[in-house]
């Protein structure tokens, strides 16, 4: 594949307010000016606190405990190749465009470098970046709706070039995925004004076997209701009969 650096990620000569920086366990990076992270089960969700700058571009992080097929050839092979995500109907959408896939180097940490366009969400840049140190593996995804992306490009420039993996071998790491589990973040899309689209294409599945759909986890909680009612009308009808 060719390699080439997009319009979108020239540097501008202009001035910049720049954000706090943001830490967890495992990796810190400096946000936009205004911008907010919180945790979501094993993912953490930022975005500005403007409501409609916030339906215009999010960053989401991820992590996981590496399991034997966690590796950057996977990784990379998994970036190289274009997504088909769903919609709710259960129809296929477009399949994603790769724009570029690269290595980069970030404060001498190797990281797999990618932008799709519609990988994660319709009509919006998904910039993948996925590194590797010692037993955890990191996702950073960077998105943005295509007419605004060069709005955040020197945002999204700057929170790559500080991008610092705080994980140590020594160190307790919270709040990750097990080595089973797919490498991947989901983006809620109703909160990015992209009603109709379902199902995203966000999980780098490197052990063959995903993580638990919402539908599954649904349908099991409701057969646990079941279960419990049954077994309560059983006992009450048992007394009853006493």
């Amino acid at each position: 594949m060719t390699k080439y650096v997009p319009l979108f990620f020239i540097v501008f000569a202009t001035s910049v307010a720049h954000g706090k920086v943001f830490s967890n366990s495992y990796v810190s990076f400096q946000l936009p000016a205004n911008w907010d992270c919180k945790v979501a089960g094993t993912e953490w969700v930022c975005r500005s606190s403007n409501n409609d700058q916030a339906r215009q571009a999010i960053i989401v992080l991820t992590a996981k405990e590496v399991g034997p097929n966690d590796n950057f050839a996977y990784y990379n092979q998994y970036l190289r190749a274009a997504k088909t995500p769903k919609h709710r109907d259960g129809t296929v959408a477009t399949a994603s465009k790769v724009q570029h896939l690269n290595t980069v180097q970030i404060a001498n940490q190797p990281w797999a470098d990618a932008l799709h366009l519609g990988s994660l969400l319709p009509n919006f840049y998904s910039r993948y970046l996925v590194t590797i140190k010692d037993k955890i593996a990191i996702l950073v995804t960077f998105t943005a709706k295509k007419e605004y992306y060069t709005r955040y490009s020197r945002q999204f420039f700057d929170a790559i070039n500080s991008l610092r993996v705080t994980a140590t071998s020594n160190k307790k790491i919270g709040n990750i995925k097990g080595s089973h589990e797919a490498l991947g973040v989901n983006i809620d899309p109703d909160t990015m004004n992209t009603e109709g689209w379902g199902e995203s294409a966000g999980d780098i599945n490197v052990n063959g076997t995903g993580g638990t759909s919402k539908k599954s986890n649904l349908w099991l909680y409701g057969l646990a209701l079941l279960m419990a009612a049954g077994g309560a009308f059983f006992l009450i009808k048992k007394k009853k009969k006493g």
